[in-house]
This record gives structure tokens, sequence and C-alpha cells, in this order.
């Protein structure tokens, strides 16, 4: 009884997969997997990046309707603060919002404007 316990325990903080999608056309096969993810069955891996071979490929329209995207407007004269650092701030506020949006099971996407 303990040894299921602990396999369950090892399940259940196994880290996500993280997976690319390699599209070239409508993209059927990258909504049926965005669909499995939102529904709860791709349970092991979430959706990372899509790499087109074709930019006009509808699959790209697929996924940036998939995604949440999360504009940050700087001021001038405060870009140097969060950009600088070697781009430490950036990647804290980014790394924030990704785990915030992970119960969501949705991708944001954040970019810094001035």
């Amino acid at each position: 009884m303990r040894r299921n316990r602990q396999v369950r325990r090892k399940r259940d903080i196994m880290l996500r997969a993280r997976i690319a999608v390699l599209v070239s056309g409508g993209g059927t096969n990258l909504q049926a997997l965005i669909d499995a993810q939102e529904s709860g069955i791709l349970k092991s891996g979430e959706i990372c990046v899509v790499i087109a071979s074709n930019p006009n490929a509808y699959a790209i329209e697929r996924e940036e309707n998939n995604a949440v995207f999360v504009e940050l407007k700087v001021a001038p004269a405060d870009m140097g603060k969060v950009i600088g650092h070697q781009g430490r701030i950036a990647k804290a506020i980014r790394t924030v919002v990704k785990a915030a949006s992970s119960k969501n099971d949705k991708k944001v996407i954040v970019d810094i404007l001035q």
C-alpha cells in the first residue's frame, strides 16, 4: 500500500512535457492538441511553441486565437529598469505571469512596450 502511494505521489508531481508543434497548413492537428489541452485530456504536456514552414499558414492564426496577449506599457524613463540587469526583471515578470496562467492552461505572451 505504501508503494502505491509513493508511485501516485511521483506521478502527481511529474513535470509537464513541453510540446513543440510543427505545422504547414490548416493546423487541424494543432487544433486537436489545443482542444485536448483545454478539455484536460492532455494532462502530461503543454503546447509551448508552434513552428510553421509557411508564414501564411492558418495554423498560426489558430495558435494566436488560443493565446492571451499581455502588453506591459512602460514609460521610456523606466524602460532601462525593466529591461536592464541582463533582462532578469523582464524574465521574472514573464515567469510570474506564466505561473499564474498555468491554472487556466492558456498560453500567455507578455510584450513589453514603451
